[in-house]
């Protein structure tokens, strides 16, 4: 019993020392920093896949495999969508439209 009660005085003085809210706070603010850095480390990741489809894609159309090459393309553009990759978006819909023209399917084409 003393052993719990040992405890609880630290604990006690703990909360004395300490006010919960400024831990609480202390702690949210460092949560909320390692979850940007995750955030910036995860949209960097996918902008990189998005790049490696989209240059994967660019291969394929250039030998041909438009079908193969699209499927890459709209994969990227996803990609792009979800992490707000303007610039990439636009050049991704560019090479899709171009797939399309190649195809003969020139409605689609303008579409993108």
């Amino acid at each position: 019993m003393r052993y719990s009660l040992g405890l609880l005085a630290v604990a006690s003085v703990f909360l004395c020392t300490y006010p919960v809210e400024a831990v609480v706070t202390n702690q949210l603010a460092v949560v909320r920093e390692e979850v940007k850095i995750a955030q910036g480390e995860g949209r960097e990741q996918r902008r990189y896949e998005a790049l490696w489809l989209n240059q994967l894609a660019l291969q394929q159309l250039d030998q041909g495999y438009w079908k193969e090459a699209l499927k890459n393309f709209e994969q990227a553009l996803v990609i792009t969508k979800e992490i707000g990759e303007r610039k990439g978006e636009g050049a991704i819909l560019n090479n899709i439209g171009l797939i399309y023209k190649n195809l003969g399917e020139y409605t689609k084409a303008l579409k993108y």
